[in-house]
C-alpha cells in the first residue's frame, strides 16, 4: 500500500501576546532528535525485555501492564520521520499561544471545538497519525528535555492493563499504549516554550506517529500464547476514536443516452465488502442532465477502500427491462473527488447502451466521543468524570492537573468539589462562550468577593458564583461583562430529527439566543435560531 503523502498543515494564528511574553519555538536540533528517538526505543525495549522475563517477576496487581504469561514480544524501534515533525511542529507552536498554552487532545470531545484544532485533527486522521501531548509549567527554570516528556506518558502504565486491556476506572493510560505501540514504525515531535507576565514559563511537547496506534479492540503489543483482547468498545483513558471513511455520492452526468432521448437510471454502489446501496432508482435524465445524488456510505476503517457501482437503464416505458450498461470500481488511496466513468459499447467500440458519469467525495474523519449515552452534566462522582463535565460546559483549568485531581478528591480540606457541583448546577443546559478557570473562580470567590470556603454544594453562594465567574472571564478575556447571561449558551439535549419543522416540535421562547443542539442524529454548535412557542 502507497504511504500517503504527508503535508505540512498551516494554520493561520492571530495572537494578540504582550511584550513581556518570550515565545520560543523552533525544529528540534539534531541532539535533540535522537533523545527523543532514544527516551522512545528505551521504553519499547523495556517492554521486550520485561516479557521475556515475566515469569521472573512478583505475580502481584504492581505488574498488571504486562500480560500475565510473558513471552516473546516485537516492539521495533522508531525511526525519525522530519514530515511528521513538521506536523507536530506547528501544532506545538499553536498551542503555546493560547492564554494560557493549552494540550488538547483529538480525542477529547470537549476540546475538539476550536478551527485550528478541528483542522488540525481532521489532518492527523488523514494521516492516520497518533498523538501524544505533554504541557508543564514552572515559575524557575522547566526541564525542557524530551526524556521529562517521554517519562510522564510512561507513567500511565501503572494504570493500563493488559489482561482487560482498558485503564483503571478514572485513569488514564492512552499515551503510554501509543508509547509502546507495536505497529507504530515512525516519530515526529516538536517543542515549543514560552514564558508569561505572570513569570511562568510553559514547555509544551507535541508527538504524531504513523500509523497511529490506540486502535479499538487491539492490544499495543502481543505475546505469544495471550488470550484476545476483551471488547472495550474502542475506550481508553473514558474516551472513544474511530476512524471513518465517508464517500458522499454527489451526482450523475449523462454523456449520451443513446435512446432517442429518453432514459431512466439506475445506480447502485458499494464501499468496500457492504452490499450495494441503490443511489438513483428510476431517474429520467438524457444527455447532459446531471441529477443530483446527495447521498453518503460510511466506512470504519482507513485509506485506501475500494468503490464500485453498477449503471443500468431502460427506455422510458419503450422497454420496461433494465439494460446493464456495466459495472466499475475503483480503489482510492487519498482524499478527494473522484468520478466513476460506465458505458456500454458493442463489438465495434460505439456507445449503444448509454455512457454515464457518477461523482463522489472520499473524506476521512476521526470520530470522537464518550462511550455509551451523551456525556451527563448531572454532577460525576469521580475526578475524572468531573473534569470531563466541566470540560462540557466551558470550565478548564490554569493550575497542573494533578494537583487539580486531589483537590477534587478532597472535599474535606478544599472547597473544589463543592464548587464543581454548583457549576455544574449553575450551568446545566448551557455551556460558557469561552472557557473560564475554576481555580481564578476560586480566587474570585473567596479571596476578591469574600465568600466563606464551602465544602457542600448547600454552602455555595449562587449569586456570588455567578460574580465569580463574571471577574474570572473579564480577567482572562479583558473584556468588561457585567451581565452573566452573555457568558452562556443554551445547551438543549433532545431526541429530534433535523429537519424544518425544528420549532414545531420543541417549546422554546427564546428569540436571538445562541443555541446548541444535540440530537441522535446530529450536533450543531452556535447556530442562531428564532424559535417561539
Amino acid at each position: 500500500m502507497a504511504r500517503p503523502k504527508l503535508q505540512v498543515l498551516v494554520i493561520p494564528l492571530l495572537v494578540a501576546l504582550c511584550s513581556s511574553t518570550v515565545v520560543s519555538a523552533a525544529p528540534l536540533s539534531d541532539t535533540e532528535i535522537a533523545a527523543m528517538l532514544d527516551a522512545h526505543n528505551t521504553v519499547r525495549r523495556g517492554v521486550v525485555r520485561d516479557e521475556a522475563r515475566r515469569q521472573e517477576l512478583p505475580a502481584d496487581l504492581g505488574w498488571g501492564w504486562l500480560s500475565e504469561t510473558g513471552g516473546m514480544v516485537s516492539i521495533p524501534d522508531l525511526t525519525w520521520d522530519p514530515a511528521v515533525a513538521a506536523i507536530a511542529q506547528e501544532y506545538a507552536d499553536y498551542l503555546i499561544t493560547q492564554n494560557p498554552p493549552e494540550s488538547h487532545h483529538c480525542d477529547h470531545p470537549d476540546h475538539y471545538t476550536k478551527p485550528a484544532e478541528i483542522q488540525h485533527c481532521k489532518h492527523i486522521a488523514d494521516l492516520r497519525l497518533g498523538e501524544n501531548l505533554s504541557l508543564e509549567w514552572s515559575t524557575g527554570t522547566p526541564d525542557q528535555s524530551s526524556g521529562r516528556a517521554v517519562d510522564r506518558w510512561e507513567s500511565e502504565k501503572i494504570d493500563y492493563n493488559y489482561k482487560l486491556n482498558k485503564c483503571a476506572e478514572g485513569k488514564e493510560c492512552g499515551h503510554y499504549t501509543q508509547l509502546v505501540w507495536s505497529s507504530t514504525e515512525r516519530l515526529g515531535c516538536g517543542r515549543a516554550v514560552r514564558t508569561t507576565n505572570d513569570g511562568r514559563t510553559y514547555v509544551i511537547w507535541v508527538c504524531n506517529y504513523a500509523p497511529a496506534g490506540n486502535i479499538r479492540g487491539q492490544r499495543p503489543y502481543n505475546v505469544a500464547g495471550s488470550p484476545p483482547p476483551p471488547d472495550t468498545g474502542g475506550q481508553l483513558g473514558g474516551h472513544t476514536t474511530r476512524h471513518i471513511i465517508e464517500v458522499r455520492f454527489t451526482k450523475m452526468r449523462v454523456h449520451n443516452c443513446n435512446e432517442g432521448g429518453i432514459c431512466d437510471w439506475r445506480i447502485t454502489c458499494r464501499l468496500g465488502n457492504q452490499p450495494g446501496t441503490i443511489l438513483l432508482n428510476n431517474v429520467e435524465a438524457d444527455d447532459l442532465d446531471e441529477p443530483v445524488i446527495d447521498k453518503a456510505l460510511t466506512q470504519e476503517g482507513s485509506l485506501p477502500v475500494t468503490i464500485e457501482c453498477k449503471a443500468e437503464e431502460h427506455d422510458g416505458g419503450i422497454d420496461p427491462g433494465w439494460e446493464d450498461l456495466g459495472t466499475r470500481s475503483l480503489t482510492i488511496q487519498q482524499a478527494g473527488e473522484n468520478v466513476i466513468r460506465i458505458a456500454h459499447l458493442d463489438d465495434d467500440g460505439d456507445v449503444d447502451e448509454g455512457d454515464v458519469s457518477i461523482f463522489f467525495d472520499v473524506q476521512t474523519k476521526l470520530q470522537i466521543g464518550m462511550t455509551g449515552q451523551p456525556p451527563t452534566l448531572a454532577l460525576p462522582t469521580l475526578p475524572s468524570d468531573k473534569l470531563m463535565a466541566m470540560r462540557t460546559i466551558g470550565i478548564d483549568f490554569s493550575v497542573p492537573e494533578a494537583d487539580l485531581r486531589q483537590w477534587l478528591n478532597n472535599s474535606e480540606f478544599t472547597p473544589y468539589p463543592a464548587l464543581a457541583e454548583a457549576l455544574l448546577k449553575l450551568l446545566e443546559g448551557k455551556r460558557l462562550r469561552q472557557p473560564v478557570f475554576i481555580d481564578v473562580i476560586r480566587s474570585k470567590y473567596e479571596d476578591v468577593l469574600g465568600g466563606p470556603s464551602p465544602r457542600s454544594v448547600v454552602d455555595v453562594d449562587f449569586a456570588l458564583l455567578r460574580a465569580a465567574i463574571l471577574q474570572a472571564y473579564n480577567e482572562r478575556y479583558g473584556e468588561a461583562v457585567t451581565d452573566f447571561e452573555r457568558l452562556v449558551d443554551i445547551f438543549i439535549i433532545a431526541d429530534l430529527p433535523l429537519s424544518d419543522g425544528l420549532s414545531r416540535n420543541i417549546t422554546v421562547d427564546l428569540v436571538g439566543s445562541r443555541l446548541s443542539f444535540i440530537t441522535n442524529q446530529a450536533r450543531i454548535k452556535g447556530a442562531r435560531y428564532e424559535l417561539n412557542a
